[in-house]
């Protein structure tokens, strides 16, 4: 179902979060289970295959608008790829 948080041998490192541990973040969950029925985030370097490690802002916005990523949050905004958009 989540192909890019699911390991080869079909499993996941999940870890979850409680609204007393960190409010911020499980707000923004929220929102995305809201938004697409999952609440899942996945964290990691943002990098894409064949290339380095994003470093900057402008470079995460063009890969939102090249891949198939669904969004990006950058500190409090979250950008939807526009091929995405309902």
């Amino acid at each position: 179902m989540f192909p890019a948080i699911t390991h080869e041998d079909g499993t996941a490192r999940v870890q979850t979060v409680t609204e007393e541990q960190n409010n911020y973040l499980y707000n923004i969950l929220n929102c995305l289970d809201v938004m697409d029925d999952h609440g899942v985030l996945l964290n990691t370097s943002l990098n894409i295959k064949g290339r380095p490690i994003l470093t900057t802002i402008k470079e995460a916005i063009e890969v939102l608008g090249t891949t198939d990523i669904d969004h990006i949050l950058i500190e409090d905004y979250l950008f939807t790829n526009p091929k995405k958009k309902a």
